[in-house]
């Protein structure tokens, strides 16, 4: 099957992209780069539409595919590992396995690719084995070994010209394993050159620690000299850290409390919360295409932007036709200026997207933790240094959630009936740890024809040490004993390229006003009319627009020519979004001026190929947005009504941290909006320690395996005759080790229909057992109906004896786990009950236990190859319904 033209690039098609590009730059002389990204050209816009049959217009009701499949194109940025020459290179890929160079870019000196994942692991450890950081933490008490730090992009330095590529590092120390070492920040930071690997330059900010003039500082707001003592530019001598624990990780903090003479432990009295659909998932995909409950969408992955909704449509069952709603959907940038006005401290507001990469620092999601229910997961595939494919395995989650009441209704008169409808939603998430940060970017669709953004941010303070006695200032809060948080914002950029209806869109401007007669007049003798005014914005010059909460001002994107059955109005799609506070730095700021995007709420652009990003393409180090970007594109008085428009949503959090239940600190604020048509909304969870847990649950890192990448797996294909059932049961060890995930594939067979059904006539017949032991058997019970609905499925799917039948690797480990889950319950469950109990159980446990290892066999010999799951590709014969042969099956916590 063809891929989809917005697919992003599979493994082999980032290793022929990367030789052709490197190919290119030998026959040019470069004989040393390191590649920062390998990403696909998106096709233009209207080659995809027509390529997908999609409607452009009201009145396009039976659009029909073209049939010329878009060329496969990539793109990546390379930097010279001698001169520190960044060069863009791009080119068209076939199907033949060959691929041709046609655009070949050096950039300009000064612009600079985003920070690779290779490159911050790379920095701290040109930082912690510095003589002078080891030195200076030595002074303080800290040891080489306890030596940890985060380096971020740089913003802006001035200080060291053009051409190095920099990054700032903010130092800790970790007194143990697994220790918070934000609770022990250091009170100096340093200056990388990532490209040379060596420390330029440790800055020292001033404090106010004159106990005479307390809230003055020691120094001046202003960068010392490359080539001065920071030190004593900054006015103040050295500053020990804190070295009180503030640790999150349970076991850490139970053994502190035993330390101490005391007891601690998690909360244990929340009872079992079950989420399952024993007949599986409501929703189907072919590869990356979804659909649910009329919806239906490609889902897109790259190393930026991480997740891009493509081609969002809504089946119309009254008009009998897919409705197009969006083109694409994407987290286009966001920046988190900080308050602290002493250098260094104002290089801290870093661009998340255009400096780093959200689809580079998505983590691999956990089952029971991250995500809970009946999941479907989507890899991803990132690049190294080498050019090499990374795979990033389940970095995106599908699941359904209750959503709460869809609408209700009670008729109050006597004998009046009462009606009401659940809702439920679909959800599409990916979380992304940047730094101290972790970020959880949630679209859900629901059933009314909502599509929403939840942003939840957690993870824990960017954070900055005290003095002894210094009182905390008005940039900050003093979140634990000579530990400061400092005033921040987050805001973010949401592109939205609508397709309301086709590419004739506009947006229209709406507010309330009451009406201009005065009270006692004819016109208004109450004095309470009010209604509401429309626009709608018809050029550039008026296309940036801020919110207005007084007049309750929102806007609408709309297709004039789709007009409502009854209200005779534009059809369209509403945003709804209460967190617009403007930015706060000064308007000629060194923030201000690198993300202009931030300093409206709403632009409205007229659609331009490539034009993606608000800040511009290469954010990293840049003074100001360059012209390509989004204040440059709203020069003139270009159209923006009833046309191919393009809009970009940014909206805030103002987080001023506060401090919660002692000893251990939780700055917690929590905000939410929903409406009716395209919402966005997010929650504030942000941690620096947490007051109290719930029972853990044990997740794997963020899957980057940059410095050891995992080599390319073979394929491995699975056939059975049609005469057995057909699947092969392959059961992954997973064992989580620093930077590597290493797997084991040992093959089991199930052999016939009728050992299956055989199994669910065992699980059917489970005993009763006393309330106490609820949790165990409820938790078998759980994995027993997941596993008849399994089976069942197998068996309308087996509808075609005289074909070949294959199951997909994912699957089939799934089944695997979950039997091994139903045997592991039974064994807890055996082990558990005393010896009375044990009569009535242990002869169901040993009947199962004794069928089961009948009926699974040892494979003769183990599965051909080594197979990483995201890369795993299986050919089928019959054609199993894409979810639930795939869905994962309920938690086992």
């Amino acid at each position: 099957m063809a891929p989809h033209p917005l697919d992003a690039l599979s493994g082999p098609e980032i290793l022929l992209a990367s030789a052709t590009f490197r190919s290119e730059l030998l026959r040019r002389g470069v004989r040393s780069v390191k590649s920062c990204y390998v990403t696909l050209i998106e096709p233009p816009k209207l080659e995809v539409i027509a390529y997908l049959g999609i409607a452009t217009s009201p009145e396009d009701l039976t659009p029909k595919s073209n049939g010329v499949l878009p060329k496969r194109r990539a793109e990546a940025a390379l930097i010279n590992s001698v001169t520190g020459e960044v060069y863009v290179l791009q080119a068209t890929l076939s199907t033949d396995g060959t691929a041709v160079v046609d655009s070949y870019e050096q950039l300009e000196k000064g612009l600079q690719p985003g920070i690779t994942m290779e490159e911050l692991t790379i920095s701290e450890e040109v930082v912690r084995n510095d003589p002078e950081v080891i030195r200076l933490c030595a002074e303080v008490g800290i040891t080489k070994e306890q030596i940890m730090c985060d380096c971020w992009s740089i913003g802006y330095e001035h200080r060291f010209g053009e051409g190095l590529r920099l990054q700032q590092a903010f130092l800790y120390a970790r007194l143990g394993k697994d220790e918070h070492l934000y609770a022990h920040p250091l009170d100096f930071n340093c200056v990388v050159d990532a490209n040379a690997g060596k420390v330029l330059k440790i800055d020292f900010a001033p404090h106010r620690t004159n106990p005479s003039k307390p809230h003055e500082l020691s120094g001046t707001t202003e960068p010392h000299s490359v080539a001065g003592d920071s030190l004593a530019d900054s006015g103040r001598a050295r500053i020990p850290p804190p070295m009180e624990t503030h640790d999150y990780l349970p076991e850490l903090i139970a053994q502190k409390a035993a330390d101490e003479g005391k007891t601690w432990d998690v909360r244990r009295d929340l009872k079992p919360l079950h989420i399952q659909q024993p007949q599986g998932v409501s929703f189907s995909m072919e590869g990356n295409r979804l659909k649910w409950q009329n919806w239906d969408m490609h889902i897109g992955f790259n190393y930026r932007e991480g997740i891009v909704l493509n081609t969002v449509q809504y089946f119309d069952k009254d008009e009998g036709r897919l409705r197009p709603i969006m083109y694409r959907a994407s987290f286009a940038e966001m920046v988190v200026p900080y308050a602290a006005p002493e250098w260094p401290h104002p290089r801290k507001f870093a661009f998340d997207v255009g400096e780093y990469g959200l689809g580079m620092m998505a983590n691999s999601l956990s089952l029971g933790c991250d995500c809970l229910g009946a999941i479907h997961y989507l890899d991803g595939t990132m690049s190294d240094h080498a050019g090499s494919p990374v795979p990033l395995p389940r970095c995106v989650c599908i699941h359904e959630e209750d959503d709460g009441l869809l609408w209700k209704h009670t008729d109050f008169r006597p004998g009046g009936r009462a009606y009401s409808v659940r809702s439920r939603k679909l959800i599409i998430q990916m979380i992304c740890t940047v730094a101290n940060y972790d970020y959880a970017f949630a679209w859900a669709f629901k059933q009314d024809g909502t599509m929403e953004l939840d942003i939840k941010l957690t993870g824990i303070l960017n954070i900055y040490t005290l003095a002894e006695g210094e009182e905390c200032d008005a940039f900050g809060t003093e979140v634990a004993p000579r530990v400061q948080a400092h005033t921040h914002q987050h805001i973010f950029c949401l592109r939205l390229d609508p397709m309301v209806d086709g590419l004739s869109n506009s947006v229209t401007e709406t507010e309330v006003v009451p009406m201009k007669e005065p009270t006692g007049s004819s016109e208004n003798w109450a004095g309470n009319g009010f209604y509401a005014t429309k626009k709608t914005l018809a050029t550039t010059a008026e296309g940036a627009r801020m919110a207005n909460a007084t007049t309750g001002r929102l806007w609408t994107i709309v297709n004039e020519d789709k007009k409502h059955y009854a209200s005779k109005q534009p059809e369209g799609f509403k945003i709804m979004c209460k967190d617009f506070p403007p930015l706060l730095a000064a308007d000629d700021s060194l923030i201000a001026r690198r993300a202009t995007f931030a300093k409206k709420n709403i632009w409205v652009t007229p659609y331009v190929e490539g034009q993606l990003y608000p800040a511009g393409k290469y954010v990293q180090q840049t003074p100001k947005a360059p012209v390509d970007s989004l204040e440059g594109w709203m020069e003139g008085q270009r159209n923006i009504q009833k046309t191919d428009i393009v809009t970009w949503i940014t909206f805030e959090l103002l987080y001023f941290n506060t401090t919660v239940l002692n000893p251990l600190t939780t700055p917690t604020i929590t905000e939410d909006v929903r409406g009716s048509t395209v919402v966005v909304s997010f929650t504030r969870r942000a941690r620096f320690g947490h007051p109290d847990f719930i029972e853990p649950c044990e997740v794997v890192g963020p899957f980057h395996s940059y410095i050891n990448p995992i080599p390319t797996h073979a394929t491995t294909q699975y056939a059975v005759e049609s005469s057995e059932l057909a699947t092969l049961l392959t059961a992954f060890k997973f064992e989580w080790r620093p930077q590597l995930e290493h797997l084991a594939a040992p093959a089991l067979k199930l052999s016939t229909l009728a050992e299956y059904e055989q199994a669910v006539q065992l699980l059917q017949a489970q005993p009763e057992f006393p309330e106490e032991w609820y949790d165990f058997t409820q938790r078998a019970r759980r994995h027993r109906d997941w596993l008849v609905g399994r089976v069942e499925h197998l068996k309308e799917d087996w509808q075609h004896p005289s074909d070949e039948l294959y199951l997909d690797a994912v699957t089939t480990r799934k089944l695997c786990e979950e039997i091994n889950k139903v045997f592991a319950s039974w064994r807890l469950l055996s082990e558990a009950i005393s010896a009375w109990e044990k009569e009535h159980a242990e002869p169901y446990f040993t009947q199962f236990w004794n069928w089961a290892k009948g009926s699974f066999k040892v494979a003769a010999k183990p599965v051909p190859t080594t197979v990483q799951e995201s890369t795993i590709q299986i050919h089928r014969g019959t054609v199993l319904s894409p979810i639930p042969t795939s869905a994962t099956a309920p938690d086992a916590q």
